[in-house]
């Protein structure tokens, strides 16, 4: 299957709402709140100061609230890496299997569904695509086909595993082997987390 680098300007930073969803009745379904958004040149996000919101701290840059703090706040440009991230290289590693799962190989999901992106735009077409007519979710895309498709699949199998019993998992839809930053992945952190006793073994 080829991959295409993504463009930078296939996907739009200032997207709007499908023609039908619902920004002006908060108390119907699928309420969409516009009001908070900012309207700079970045990508729409909330403003946390906004006064509908729980009120927000601004903690000064490399600042993080500690253990014990409950509340909403704001973190600076950088601020350190959890501990976790840290503690990597002095715990036992887990190994990591890799296989590949096709719609082709399924009961339910033969042959597949597959979006229309836009040329050279992976995932375009969920900022392109307009829902169903008459869904009030505007989640049900209709620019799609019939059509197989692949996943990569990464199961990480701590070293405390034992052969043939069985084990708690967890399953992730992202984050896995990628990375959650550069050379400090997800899985490292579940070395650490069960080393410390803060998740189950198997």
């Amino acid at each position: 299957m080829p991959v295409f680098p993504a463009h930078a300007d296939c996907q739009s930073l200032h997207i709007p709402p499908p023609p039908t969803a619902n920004t002006t009745y908060p108390l119907a379904p699928f309420f969409i709140d516009l009001s908070a958004l900012t309207t700079d040149n970045m990508s729409p996000r909330r403003d946390p100061h906004n006064p509908h919101y729980p009120p927000a701290h601004d903690l000064p840059d490399r600042a993080v609230p500690s253990d014990t703090a409950n509340g909403n706040f704001v973190l600076g440009p950088t601020h350190p890496f959890a501990p976790e991230f840290a503690m990597t290289a002095n715990v036992p590693s887990g190994r990591i299997v890799s296989f590949t799962m096709e719609s082709g190989h399924s009961v339910l999901f033969n042959p597949g569904i597959v979006r229309d992106d836009p040329d050279n735009c992976p995932n375009g077409a969920i900022y392109t695509s307009r829902s169903a007519p008459g869904d009030p979710s505007n989640l049900r895309l209709t620019e799609s086909h019939s059509g197989p498709w692949i996943r990569q699949v990464d199961v990480y199998v701590p070293v405390q595993y034992k052969p043939g019993t069985r084990a708690p998992f967890l399953v992730f839809g992202d984050g896995g082997a990628d990375g959650i930053y550069p050379g400090r992945d997800l899985f490292a952190v579940l070395d650490v987390l069960i080393a410390s006793h803060r998740l189950p073994p198997p």
